[in-house]
């Protein structure tokens, strides 16, 4: 029903990670009349082709970042694509990062300018305890996402994982939608 190939012909590298890379991506999609796309879609099966750019810093510095452009043809329309993430470690227990994305579609159903942002704050205790946030908003449902994860490695195998997933709706205002608290205890048996 869905395949994806990836291909990059261009990858250069220089001795600290700073890079360049141009990619080609062919996908194929079978769209049935109950799939829940945003935007509107004829039930078919669809080819469509893409061509990237993306260009990176290392992430041995305290900032670094990524951006990355794409053009090509999207279902029976086109897409231009564009995403930056902007990482900055203050130490190296306290990392946060911004990443944007936003798409151009445009589809004989009609044309979507789609908005993504994503907020991440990590907390690195120890290498066994970590504090991980994100946050985030996409225009198209118009909802916050937040997840908070804490993590508890107790020794190689056995782990705790505390998690609280909140929804908000940002339409007319901000309200919590669902709350999803969960803990996980992993515990490996060696034999």
């Amino acid at each position: 029903e869905t395949a994806t190939v990836l291909w990059r012909p261009i990858e250069v590298q220089n001795y600290v990670n700073d890079g360049f890379r141009f990619e080609y991506e062919h996908s194929y999609d079978v769209v049935t009349a109950e799939d829940p796309l945003s935007f509107s879609v004829p039930a078919g099966r669809y080819h469509w082709d893409v061509g990237r750019v993306r260009v990176t810093t290392s992430e041995n510095r305290a900032v670094n970042a990524t951006l990355v452009a794409g053009y090509g043809t999207f279902y029976d329309g086109t897409r231009a694509s564009l995403e930056s993430d902007v990482t900055l470690r203050f130490t190296r227990h306290v990392q946060t990062g911004l990443i944007y994305i936003f798409d151009n579609l445009r589809l004989p159903g009609g044309d979507e300018n789609v908005h993504v942002i994503r907020g991440r704050l990590s907390l690195l205790f120890t290498a066994d305890l970590s504090w991980v946030t994100l946050v985030q908003y996409d225009s198209v449902s118009d909802r916050i996402g937040v997840n908070s994860r804490f993590r508890w490695i107790i020794e190689d195998g056995r782990e705790l994982f505390l998690v609280l997933n909140q929804g908000f709706d940002a339409r007319d205002e901000v309200r919590p939608t669902r709350t999803a608290p969960l803990a996980k205890l992993q515990w490996t048996f060696w034999f």
